[in-house]
């Protein structure tokens, strides 16, 4: 296998509907609105989502893990834990459509990373490899997890909250710390977990110091970015990153080749100013004020630091 991690778009979850649909309950509006729900979701800056593309395999088949989670309110994560609706991702989606009112918005957001830190909720975690409900194949289960962790560094958390539907998930997620918040037997009928009857699953950052060798320990380790990145430079960055040439990065963006090679030159005053010394001296500009250097030691370090793009600057 070849893999590449990317965000998702609307046209990947639309491919997969039926797939992804068992999270989020039975409750025939919330599955009749999906597609509405995913769309609004995914133009939020509290939900993050995540595509495994298997390079290798025929377009058609090229999918083979998909991940959204979102950032709620404390107060709403508390009230999960309480027991009362299983199915949280349906939860999440009825109150999204009907008022708003989750996942957080921006605001939302920096006032909680300026408190206890952010509550994550897994919407869906699906390998379409395997039957729904069970973890992915190891090799794809250890890269997404890793392009996880790396993605999300640089917020500061609080909690992580996720169903599991089988037992052979709820067993591996709490060999990795995660322990039961609630298992619902007083509201759903058989004993769980299974597709019609998940167990809710939490870790917060005080569970995760005290659980050796925990591997969700790593999440609760705050990073916090140092260079302030806008949009204008995360968006150039980011595509930088994943290979695309300057004239892909037009295309991409909508804008000219002259306007990418003006916001090369705007990012590197930019860090300059953020972190002197950081990139070298360019004293001749090259390439226009790209500076072939300049821009190798900047995506050098964005890899090692993908907190970076973590800002909520703008």
């Amino acid at each position: 296998m070849l893999l590449r991690s990317r965000p998702a778009v609307l046209a990947d979850l639309l491919n997969y509907r039926d797939g992804l649909a068992f999270p989020y309950g039975r409750d025939p509006d919330v599955l009749r609105r999906l597609p509405e729900a995913w769309e609004r979701l995914l133009h939020l800056p509290s939900v993050w989502s995540q595509v495994v593309e298997d390079l290798e395999a025929p377009p058609s088949e090229r999918v083979v893990f998909y991940s959204l989670t979102a950032f709620v309110s404390r107060s709403f994560a508390m009230r999960l834990r309480l027991g009362r609706t299983p199915f949280i991702s349906g939860e999440v989606v009825r109150r999204l459509l009907k008022n708003g009112e989750e996942p957080l918005d921006k605001r939302g957001m920096i006032a909680h990373l300026q408190e206890d830190g952010l509550c994550g909720l897994n919407l869906h975690s699906v390998c379409p490899l395997v039957p729904p409900g069970e973890s992915a194949p190891l090799v794809i289960g250890e890269y997404a997890t890793r392009q996880n962790f790396d993605q999300m560094r640089g917020y500061r958390f609080d909690q992580f909250l996720r169903e599991v539907f089988t037992a052979e998930a709820s067993h591996g997620y709490q060999s990795g710390g995660w322990r039961v918040r609630a298992d619902y037997r007083s509201i759903l009928p058989d004993s769980g977990p299974s597709l019609d009857h998940p167990y809710l699953l939490g870790i917060d950052r005080e569970e995760a110091a005290v659980s050796a060798g925990a591997r969700m320990a790593e999440m609760f380790v705050h990073r916090p970015p140092r260079l302030g990145l806008r949009r204008i430079h995360r968006d150039l960055l980011q595509a930088a990153l994943e290979g695309l040439t300057d004239d892909e990065i037009a295309d991409r963006l909508s804008i000219s080749l002259s306007a990418v090679k003006k916001r090369w030159l705007a990012a590197y005053e930019h860090v300059d100013q953020r972190l002197p010394g950081l990139l070298p001296f360019d004293v001749l500009r090259a390439e226009g004020g790209r500076g072939t250097e300049r821009r190798r030691h900047l995506l050098n370090h964005l890899r090692e630091h993908p907190e970076e793009f973590r800002s909520l600057e703008d």
